[in-house]
């Protein structure tokens, strides 16, 4: 019985991440989309993806962007007019550090070993993909 119950939370718990991540989310200034123009049946948007390409995966989100732009009801085509690779604007240059090449490095010192205070720790969490891609596509219905 309980192999049941935490076999059946932990499905619901991955079912609701997975769907999560195909919500279209509009544009915030790093990723999400944005309506260029918009007809009686078809619209033009620009998605800034934050994450490694995969046509899957990528695919649905656009496909999710074209039913919150033009209506939940229908199912839409996807026609990609252009493919960018931008620098992302998340990642600022840190007011400490060293520049070796095209890296950065920062250097810092600690006297204890928790996990509030471990520089590495820090410096994951802060971590931005170093490029966005940028899809601008035609959304008509199917």
């Amino acid at each position: 019985m309980m192999k049941k119950l935490i076999f059946t939370t932990s499905s619901i718990a991955l079912l609701s991440l997975t769907a999560c991540q195909n919500v279209p989310q509009k544009y915030n200034g790093n990723a999400g989309y944005q309506l260029e123009s918009k007809t009686n049946n078809s619209a033009i948007i620009s998605y800034t993806l934050a994450v490694q390409p995969n046509h899957a995966f990528n695919q649905t989100k656009l496909e999710n962007a074209c039913k919150k732009t033009l209506g939940q009801n229908q199912s839409y085509n996807v026609k990609i007019l252009s493919t960018d690779e931008i620098i992302n604007p998340a990642n600022t240059n840190p007011s400490n550090g060293i520049n070796i090449g095209h890296s950065k490095t920062t250097f810092g010192l600690a006297n204890t070993n928790t996990g509030d205070n471990n520089m590495a720790s820090r410096t994951a969490l802060g971590t931005h993909p170093n490029t966005l891609t940028v899809v601008r596509y035609q959304c008509t219905p199917k």
